[in-house]
């Protein structure tokens, strides 16, 4: 492509963490292929135009995202991250409960059986996440729509 840009998402609380209730934008556009290649002629208007674009589709963005719907959804993706985390310490914990508890009272179960328990509460998760990956699905569809309606006007 002549020129490039990407969404970024500038608003992380913490490493694994996203805040997925800011819109991605649309930043530092590349020129540097368009100026390459278009040396002869001026690309002050083509510079012009993309940044309208990308403009337009940061407005879009931002609507996007202040919709009710998206709000809920985003909200609630907030907590994807930190429940698996504590799904994952808490299987682990129950695991090792299982496993002192039959070491004192001589009870042994088959191995199998500890893996069970993070497989249960993996199961309960994606079976929550699952209605909230269908909705995103519809929502996304929806952006896209309105995406490449303000692309094709740009065409």
């Amino acid at each position: 492509p002549l020129a490039q840009s990407f969404t970024t998402n500038n608003n992380n609380r913490f490493v694994c963490l996203n805040d997925f209730t800011f819109p991605p934008q649309f930043q530092d556009i590349n020129y540097e292929r368009l100026e390459k290649h278009l040396l002869e002629h001026p690309n002050h208007q083509i510079k012009q135009d993309f940044q309208w674009l990308s403009e337009k589709i940061n407005e879009i963005l931002k609507e996007e995202y202040n919709l009710d719907d998206r709000k809920v959804v985003n909200k609630k993706l907030n907590l994807k991250n930190p429940v698996i985390i504590v799904l994952t310490l808490v299987s682990v914990l129950l695991m090792f409960c299982f496993v002192l508890v039959s070491k004192i009272n001589g009870i042994v179960f088959h191995p199998l059986f500890y893996a069970f328990i993070p497989i249960i509460l993996l199961a309960i998760f994606l079976s929550v996440s699952l209605h909230f990956i269908l909705g995103i699905k519809k929502m996304n569809k929806r952006l896209n729509t309105k995406v490449d309606s303000a692309v094709e006007a740009w065409n």
